[in-house]
């Protein structure tokens, strides 16, 4: 299983985790489909090419998983986080925990013989809070694991907790992953297109111009969409956008009294 998200330093719409099984023994065709280098693409020609790849990649997958995470989710983590600085929690609510704790659940409900993620930060960090969080959370799904040799998943036994050994010695998390793995590469791919429609669904449910909210990054792009829709904004009527997001020209729209977009930009 390769897992990896998207969307993660945008403002606009949901964080999406995506995840791919593949069977070992297929691995070369990921090879093959050149799924590493689809990140570099940038043309609307290479886009077009990344989009059937990824439906290539959900259609020959033993199993696609796309987890979104939307907006109030990642708001509500980053109160949280602000709530619970200097409690003695175990881990303390952020949107890296939020998500370490999806990739937990993830792996949990489908359990594979190895699994390479893009790691969260440092991968030491990672690997640790992600081990915490599976002892915790998700202790009533796993349970002992052996190796089925015929399809390389792993199938569960549900008598006891698995021993350290058995479950992190299959998990491997490292930092640019998705370069590195093309199963890594694979679950990008899948998470990328699925958060790219994402954005255009919301444009079309919301009577937004097409092509207004851009990637949904926390950038220049977005300066049309604010300034048209900067009451609307104000009044966080609109349920996509990341309302506690700490970028500069959204919260200088919220700031009670004098928030102002155009006086932002005017500084």
């Amino acid at each position: 299983m390769g897992i990896d998200e998207a969307g993660k330093g945008c403002v606009i719409g949901p964080l999406v985790i995506g995840a791919v099984i593949w069977k070992n023994e297929n691995i070369p065709e990921l090879e093959e489909m050149n799924v590493s280098d689809s990140k570099n693409y940038t043309t609307n020609a290479q886009r077009n090419l990344r989009k059937k790849l990824a439906e290539q990649v959900r259609s020959r997958s033993e199993k696609t998983i796309i987890q979104p995470l939307y907006p109030r989710e990642i708001d509500n983590a980053i109160i949280a986080n602000r709530k619970s600085l200097g409690s003695s929690s175990p881990y303390k609510m952020n949107l890296n925990i939020l998500e370490i704790i999806e990739i937990a659940r993830i792996i949990a409900e489908n359990p594979c013989s190895k699994i390479y993620i893009d790691s969260l930060g440092s991968p030491l960090y990672f690997s640790r809070t992600l081990k915490e969080i599976m002892k915790r959370e998700f202790s009533d799904k796993i349970s002992q694991i052996e190796i089925n040799k015929t399809n390389n998943f792993l199938s569960i036994k549900w008598n006891k907790i698995i021993s350290d050994s058995e479950l992190y010695s299959n998990i491997i998390a490292e930092n640019k992953a998705d370069s590195k793995f093309e199963i890594v590469s694979a679950a990008s791919i899948v998470a990328k297109i699925y958060r790219d429609e994402e954005i255009r669904s919301i444009e079309r449910k919301n009577d937004l111009n097409k092509g207004i909210l851009a990637s949904g990054y926390a950038n220049n792009q977005l300066t049309p969409f604010l300034l048209k829709y900067e009451n609307v904004i104000r009044k966080k009527e609109f349920d996509f956008i990341r309302y506690q997001w700490n970028w500069e020209p959204l919260q200088a729209i919220l700031r009670p009294k004098k928030g102002s977009l155009t006086n932002f930009i005017k500084k």
